[in-house]
């Protein structure tokens, strides 16, 4: 029994700013029906390798380094502070003044050596799991990007040929089964690249009932197609993001203030921001080696970053499984201001 993708993750919701991709999936898969790898397996896995980079246990490190010297500072000021009035009396008040700042400066110094080193293991992350385009979605330059290594141009073209004069989706199956079953990547570049033409606004399959299984067949090759290591590459921003996030909170604590008596008070409100979600993306979890056991890792990933994202315009895919950018969704019909019904889809 293949397993089925449609369905968004458990537990997830879209944040202000995102919303719910694409046509609900059919009930039942595409005509291929070949799903390459467990699903599941992959996106645990791609989140295990996320997690075990050596970039990010170096930031991980880091970020146990500052919560050290929030407290080790504290230490330092008061016993600075102990030897002026009010305490031994050794120093006078300007004198702890001055030696406050010195401090103060020395542990800030520390603070952004250990912020850098957070920031570079992240840089290193993007760098060694760069996103990877899905099945059709190349940097190629139009239908010539899609034309396959030399000597298959004259192929492809035929087989661009063939799709663009189709007059059903059940006319297309056999191409895309002849991808899965010769593990043609280049085979279903071209494929998924001329169908995401043929669906689009105006195109021969835009109205049902070509469009949902059209899209279906995209959907599952490029699931076919699709790695650990490439689903590390989609994940990858999510994770960097949520981790700079905390750092930032971090930062903010760090140079917080009292505004009565501006002593630093950040490290009395650290406890209650530690407990905090995002915090738990600097620390690797104990889980088991089977990547399946990384599975709820990688969904809580996905909804922390969808519903906390206000700046990265995203969106669930339409197995919940991934986020997409607004610009990579097959185009859906125009909606004329003032007439909702206009433009609606045709049967």
């Amino acid at each position: 029994m293949v397993q089925k993708l449609s369905g968004s993750v458990p537990g997830t919701r879209p944040g202000p700013g995102f919303r719910l991709s694409g046509t609900p999936r059919p009930t039942t898969r595409s005509a291929i029906g070949k799903p390459g790898a467990d699903p599941q397996a992959k996106r645990g896995g791609a989140q295990q390798l996320i997690e075990g980079a050596p970039g990010v246990r170096r930031g991980n490190a880091a970020f146990a380094g500052l919560m050290t010297l929030f407290a080790q500072r504290v230490d330092a000021l008061n016993q600075t502070v102990r030897r002026g009035p009010g305490g031994s009396n050794e120093i006078t008040p300007e004198a702890v003044a001055a030696q406050v700042n010195q401090v103060s400066q020395r542990f800030d110094v520390e603070f952004a050596k250990q912020v850098d080193a957070i920031r570079g293991g992240n840089a290193a992350l993007g760098a060694e799991y760069p996103p990877v385009p899905d099945v059709g979605r190349g940097e190629g330059d139009g239908a010539a990007g899609f034309l396959g290594a030399e000597g298959r141009a004259d192929e492809f073209r035929l087989v661009m040929d063939m799709l663009r004069h189709a007059p059903t989706v059940d006319a297309a199956v056999r191409v895309a089964l002849k991808a899965v079953e010769t593990n043609d990547r280049e085979l279903a570049d071209c494929f998924v690249y001329v169908v995401l033409g043929l669906v689009a606004v105006g195109g021969p399959w835009y109205a049902e009932p070509n469009y949902t299984p059209a899209m279906a067949l995209v959907e599952d090759l490029q699931e076919h197609f699709r790695t650990v290591r490439s689903v590390a590459g989609e994940i990858a921003p999510g994770f960097v993001w949520l981790r700079e996030q905390g750092l930032a909170t971090l930062t903010g604590l760090w140079a917080q203030r009292n505004p009565q008596t501006g002593q630093l008070s950040g490290f009395a409100d650290l406890p209650v921001y530690i407990k905090t979600r995002t915090f738990s993306w600097f620390e690797t979890p104990e889980l088991p080696d089977d990547p399946t056991g990384w599975y709820p890792r990688y969904q809580e990933l996905q909804g922390l970053f969808v519903t906390q994202s206000p700046t990265r315009p995203g969106v669930l895919s339409d197995d919940g499984s991934r986020i997409v950018a607004l610009d990579a969704e097959a185009p859906g019909p125009a909606r004329p201001a003032g007439n909702r019904d206009a433009g609606s889809r045709p049967t």
